[in-house]
């Protein structure tokens, strides 16, 4: 076990060697060349030692969390070098406004730029940081709306689907339309353990990106137990917004699955997995069609307001550019091996209702990282 430990954190050092190179290069930073050391006695996630010029990033935040949790720690002491050796304000306060500029410069993540992430902090998980109470309150709203979602009655449980997404757009236009309007922006990393994404994961993500405000990037994260680069989708955005997004994704990836799962278990011939895909599919384009279909009758028009808003924000314009400098738009469609599968999967999508608590937690174009 302490082998494979060594070897683990031999090549996670190195990675975080490349990602400081990378941040260097790519945000012309103009930093020289420093130690990075990864240790198992560190007091803190991260630190930045000026003397030595050198990074110490804790071995347990390696072997325990996820890549970006590291790379956000990483790029958090890489700020404090920037402070130290480029803008040379040797005596201004650890976390003011200074650092904050760096920050910006340097692509820190909103919530990685925050002093306490440098402390004994117990999680990194900022789903743990407490609420505005006006936040709550809507949750807590959403959260009942969506047990009735789970009605026998399907007309029922479509009221109660929109009228979750009504309350989101109302929510969205009062919070963030003001001039005080604040820019935390969260980010949520969905892993998929793979070097490719399915088809129906990039439809999920159309989907998402056209209903649920929020930025949707697929790129590449390390693996450190793997020690290689895998598939990641990263959604970007305010954070009630996420939370919903990262729920829609996840139940509608585990609840499609089942329904193709049983689909395959009762067709009377046997079909292969790639013509199964057109069913998948299918159920996912059903559902886009129904989200859409009912969205245009909203009389008032406030989802409609809150989406064009929210495409038109320029803080999170900004801020998407500052972590990610380099982004690629592409678009994709996947091929049908079978029309009456895909046709049959829409018929069933259009049955397809958000089901559960909006916290419950699972594990235009789309764009690419370089």
């Amino acid at each position: 076990m302490e082998a494979i430990n060594e070897s683990l954190i031999h090549a996670a050092n190195r990675e975080l060697y490349r990602e400081h190179q990378r941040c260097n290069q790519q945000r012309k930073l103009n930093l020289k060349p420093c130690l990075i050391h990864v240790k198992s006695n560190l007091a803190s996630w991260g630190s930045w030692d000026s003397q030595t010029r050198t990074i110490s990033i804790s071995e347990k935040l390696i072997i325990e969390h996820a890549w970006h949790d590291v790379v956000g720690v990483l790029r958090h002491e890489i700020a404090h070098q920037y402070v130290d050796e480029v803008l040379t304000h040797k005596k201004t306060k650890p976390h003011g406004d200074i650092f904050r500029m760096s920050c910006q410069k340097v692509g820190v993540p909103y919530f990685f730029s925050k002093a306490s992430v440098d402390l004994n902090q117990h999680s990194l998980d900022w789903r743990q940081t407490q609420n505005s109470t006006p936040e709550e309150k809507m949750l807590e709203k959403v959260q009942k709306l969506l047990n009735l979602a789970s009605s026998s009655n399907e007309h029922e449980a479509v009221l109660a689907m929109n009228r979750v997404r009504e309350i989101y757009a109302r929510y969205n236009l009062e919070k963030y339309s003001s001039p005080h309007s604040n820019e935390e922006f969260y980010h949520s990393i969905i892993e998929s353990g793979r070097k490719r994404l399915h088809s129906y994961e990039q439809k999920i993500i159309s989907l998402l990106v056209n209903h649920y405000m929020v930025e949707v990037i697929i790129g590449s994260t390390y693996n450190a137990n793997k020690q290689e680069h895998l598939r990641m989708i990263e959604l970007i955005g305010r954070r009630e917004n996420v939370l919903m997004a990262e729920y829609v994704y996840h139940f509608l990836s585990r609840f499609t699955l089942e329904l193709v799962q049983h689909k395959k278990a009762s067709l009377n011939k046997k079909y292969s997995a790639s013509i199964l895909k057109s069913f998948h599919l299918g159920l996912l384009t059903g559902f886009d069609e129904k989200i859409s279909e009912h969205a245009d009758k909203q009389e008032t028009g406030e989802i409609k307001k809150s989406l064009q808003f929210f495409r038109h924000d320029p803080a999170l314009k900004t801020y998407v550019a500052q972590i990610h400098p380099r982004l690629v738009s592409v678009r994709s469609q996947a091929q049908l091996r079978d029309r009456q599968l895909f046709e049959l999967g829409k018929q069933e999508g259009r049955k397809i209702n958000i089901r559960r608590p909006v916290e419950s937690r699972g594990q235009g174009p789309v764009r690419l990282l370089k």
